[in-house]
């Protein structure tokens, strides 16, 4: 691979890890809001498991409450990405300057 296309795979890998940062940052702004944190963190991941954890336990209950914990497992994946994501991209930008060198170098 020359100079030229690794810095085109390079590019987009960039692109693709912006995404990712850029869903974790969404997600960490929800979040941040008090309606999100009221109904869904308090709410739905605390709150109403432990409800359900007080019901006769049925086949439904714990494929609901194993939908919660998916949901949750999900969010933490999010975040985990993002922060993987950002790294990535502070790689990518290194290997980039180099090539820009390397291309610099050899004219």
């Amino acid at each position: 691979m020359n100079l030229e296309e690794q810095s085109k795979q390079i590019e987009i890998s960039i692109e693709q890890a912006e995404k990712q940062v850029k869903r974790a940052e969404s997600l960490e702004k929800l979040f941040k809001n008090r309606d999100f944190k009221m109904l869904i963190e308090e709410g739905y991941l605390k709150e109403y498991p432990l409800s359900q954890l007080r019901q006769p336990q049925t086949e439904d209950i714990v494929k609901e409450l194993d939908s919660i914990a998916r949901f949750n497992l999900w969010i933490g994946s999010v975040f985990a990405l993002g922060n993987q994501a950002s790294n990535a991209i502070k790689q990518h930008e290194q290997e980039l300057k180099y090539i820009e060198e390397e291309e610099e170098g050899s004219i």
